[in-house]
């Protein structure tokens, strides 16, 4: 969905590869996990800007906004520029993983169709000193081609060992604990 609405990769290299495949590379048509039972984990509420890596300047940064829906339900607004993609996601745990699988609902044009594809990502986070550290789902290992969660399950199954089944690490450190307040 992401890649195939033009959202919202830059044209100019300012932003971190890394940053930009989890965030706009939507991967998957099927859910890891499709069901929301785990509590949030207040610590990811808030507005949060994207640190560039050190090949690339710093200018007008990503920043995503979480915010709670739900006990156990994010809302989670990915701004780049003036692009908007807007995703929910819940925490999941398959095989002792914890991960947030993240859904696309639209983007500043309207909402994601039934006809759209690719619209699930898998990542792993980390909280440490003050920065969230975001790793998406290595698609050489669970193929971004398997049609069904079961067959997405049983690809994660299989790497679960695999120090690389989460890669591409991207930071962002925290602008406010209030979401309200994204300009």
């Amino acid at each position: 969905y992401c890649l195939q609405k033009g959202l919202p990769m830059r044209k100019h290299g300012l932003i971190s590869v890394s940053i930009l495949l989890i965030l706009t590379a939507c991967d998957y048509d099927a859910p890891l996990v499709g069901e929301a039972s785990l509590a949030i984990d207040q610590a990811l509420l808030g507005t949060w800007e994207a640190i560039p890596d050190d090949r690339a300047g710093q200018e007008s940064p990503e920043r995503i906004v979480i915010r709670q829906e739900s006990a156990n339900l994010y809302v989670i607004e990915h701004v780049d520029g003036e692009s908007i993609i807007y995703f929910k996601g819940w925490l999941a745990e398959l095989e002792g993983s914890r991960f947030m699988q993240v859904e696309v609902t639209g983007d500043d044009k309207g909402p994601a169709g039934a006809e759209d594809t690719n619209l699930f990502i898998v990542v792993s986070y980390a909280l440490d000193n003050g920065q969230l550290v975001v790793r998406s789902l290595n698609t050489d290992l669970v193929n971004k081609d398997l049609a069904d969660t079961a067959a997405l399950q049983a690809a994660f199954a299989a790497n679960r060992n695999d120090p690389s089944l989460f890669h591409e690490p991207a930071q962002f450190r925290k602008l406010s604990e209030r979401s309200d307040n994204f300009p």
